[in-house]
């Protein structure tokens, strides 16, 4: 029996709790994140104004207040936060990801806060929420600038205080977890334009983190190219390919608006349609439409089943699952010639 279940128990047999209320704790506890070790995060990179922002974020680790992460979409906020978490001493508690652009109201101060039963239409039992579930470690509220002012009195009273009612309750719950935001907005024009509390921002500005944009960042786009390269390699088991220098000059020139998880994304595409040797430019079909990328991989997968089937086009059309006709059409779309390699570039 875990201790959380076992102080459930002991609140239900000293009548600090009703049966309703034990059952909805013992629930959540059954669904609840599991305590095993995070997996070491890993911050890839060789900029010094980088490396000067998470030297900091390390100092940071070991104070308890909160911490704002403010950078673009993509560039790794999450990262930071758990990073944070892992380095502080709260790292073998429980790291809870909350982002608050993905549910309505009345949910994100259930996520947050729990709810009593019958709170609402559908809260038949009690849920803890993540300030209990979590207590004694982080809640990373991702996407801040999205909670309605009223909830963010209540975040801001309970960063203060430590202290909160779930929503429907009337009890005065006190827990003891640290908060790290992250947004993407200049949250003091949001301000300024009533959007966000003052007093909410001057709180979780106490530790203040501006994460760069890749562009800014250039001399890290050859390491995390390479990082993702291996890591996607050895997921699936094959060789790690090198990336032509006319590919890498093409992503070190791209100004990347998605940031790193674009340029994760881009190697990761570049992987299926590639060979096992070489990652060429025209692989690199991230700042292309999504129909030119979808062609890419149709290209190379129609000329791989071609050359599985010795160009046997009644055989290769079975093979995937499609009438001859088709195959044809597609040939002729993608301008593929009999005894063409898989990985002959299509002409345009």
């Amino acid at each position: 029996m875990t201790s959380e279940r076992r102080k459930v128990l002991i609140m239900l047999h000293e009548s600090k709790i009703d049966v309703d209320e034990a059952e909805g704790l013992l629930d959540a506890l059954e669904y609840a994140p599991e305590d095993e070790p995070e997996l070491k995060v890993e911050i890839i990179t060789a900029d010094p104004e980088m490396q000067k922002i998470l030297d900091y974020a390390r100092k940071a680790a070991s104070s308890n207040l909160p911490v704002l992460i403010v950078g673009e979409s993509g560039t790794g906020k999450e990262l930071v936060a758990r990073m944070i978490h892992q380095e502080s001493s709260r790292r073998d508690k429980k790291f809870v990801f909350l982002s608050c652009a993905s549910l309505p109201e009345i949910l994100l101060e259930s996520e947050i806060f729990g709810h009593a039963p019958r709170a609402f239409t559908g809260a038949q039992r009690l849920k803890p929420g993540f300030a209990s579930l979590a207590d004694g470690g982080t809640i990373f509220l991702d996407a801040v600038d999205e909670l309605p002012m009223e909830l963010q009195v209540k975040l801001l009273r309970y960063i203060e205080t430590g202290e909160f009612r779930r929503v429907g309750g009337t009890e005065v719950i006190r827990t003891d977890v640290r908060i790290i935001a992250a947004t993407n907005k200049d949250l003091r024009a949001e301000v300024h334009a009533n959007r966000f509390r003052g007093d909410l921002l001057d709180c979780l500005n106490a530790i203040s983190l501006e994460i760069p944009p890749l562009r800014e960042r250039v001399t890290d786009i050859p390491l995390l190219a390479d990082y993702f390269l291996k890591k996607r390699s050895t997921q699936s088991g094959s060789s790690v390919p090198a990336i032509a220098p006319e590919a890498m000059d093409s992503l070190t020139s791209y100004d990347w608006p998605g940031n790193v998880r674009e340029l994760q994304k881009t190697i990761e595409r570049a992987l299926v349609v590639s060979d096992d040797d070489m990652i060429l430019p025209e692989y690199l079909s991230s700042t292309g439409s999504l129909s030119e990328q979808m062609d890419t991989i149709e290209r190379k997968l129609v000329l791989e089943a071609l050359e599985r089937e010795e160009w046997d086009r009644a055989k290769t059309a079975e093979a995937l699952g499609i009438p001859k006709p088709t195959l044809n059409y597609k040939m002729a779309k993608h301008n593929i010639a009999n005894g063409e390699s898989p990985d002959t570039p299509t002409s345009k």
